[in-house]
């Protein structure tokens, strides 16, 4: 059941992570904000609102960048947010405030529609973000500057597929990316930065894809639709003879094959 609530968003909250050591949650918001929330007192500790009259998509946080005695906390992080003005802003929060260092790429803009989906590789230091004409563009740290800064990222790689991506979601151990748009899943290699062409068997929800996330073992796709959570298997990782389904209240078959024109590769968008 709900355990608690936390209000301070004056529209509707569009993503939220937890902070490396779990005692922080940050949220972003259509009210251009982006907010530091104590787990434990349950309280908002800080908040920043966007320059410019933005919605505020996508968030994501990079890895602990430095940290002296103890646990790295959420101000050894730096937030990514992705916004209306279809630019990715890196802020850097510290106990007293979060400073906007800016917009990825300077004034030059690398996407063609808001920014509504990013994931971070922490190994790799790399950040994709996805947008809502189907753009993925990858970011790689040029420099490693503490704290970083938006100078220290140059993009690496940009796809365009045409599609409306509302989620990207890296997994740990394969190189892979699972991007949700519209009523589909699809996953991309991320060292050939190609499309996998056959990535799940029955996958495919007509009232669409809010967002997708890998397991941390990387062996299932949690998808979030409307009304139900479905909880899949990759055909690559594992070869089972047909996917798995969580709903509630009451369950329904799953198809064997998808439906022609649903979960299949579109022209233009099999590399990047």
């Amino acid at each position: 059941g709900l355990i608690h609530e936390w209000s301070g968003h004056r529209s509707i909250v569009h993503d939220m992570k937890w902070s490396s050591d779990g005692a922080h949650l940050v949220s972003s918001g259509a009210d251009g904000a982006v907010k530091i929330w104590t787990a434990e007192k349950r309280t908002e500790l800080l908040s920043v609102h966007i320059m410019g009259p933005v919605i505020v998509y996508g968030l994501e946080l990079s890895e602990p960048y430095a940290h002296g005695s103890g646990e790295p906390s959420v101000f050894d992080q730096s937030i990514f947010v992705g916004s209306s003005d279809r630019s990715v802003v890196l802020l850097r929060p510290d106990p007293n405030q979060i400073t906007d260092a800016g917009p990825l790429g300077g004034r030059s803009l690398h996407h063609g529609a808001p920014v509504n989906a990013l994931a971070y590789d922490g190994g790799g230091r790399l950040l994709y973000s996805g947008d809502g004409r189907g753009r993925i563009v990858v970011w790689q740290e040029i420099r490693h500057d503490a704290p970083p800064s938006a100078e220290g990222y140059a993009v690496l790689h940009r796809m365009d597929t045409g599609l409306f991506f509302r989620s990207l979601s890296l997994d740990p151990d394969m190189g892979l990316l699972v991007a949700a748009d519209g009523d589909t899943l699809r996953i991309y290699d991320r060292r050939t930065h190609r499309q996998v062409p056959t990535f799940f068997r029955g996958f495919c929800n007509r009232n669409g894809v809010v967002r997708a996330s890998f397991s941390p073992d990387g062996r299932f796709v949690l998808a979030g639709t409307s009304p139900v959570l479905l909880l899949y298997t990759p055909l690559l990782h594992r070869n089972a003879p047909r996917s798995r389904l969580l709903r509630s209240p009451s369950p329904t078959k799953v198809p064997t094959k998808a439906p022609s024109g649903c979960g299949t590769p579109r022209p233009g968008s099999s590399a990047w």
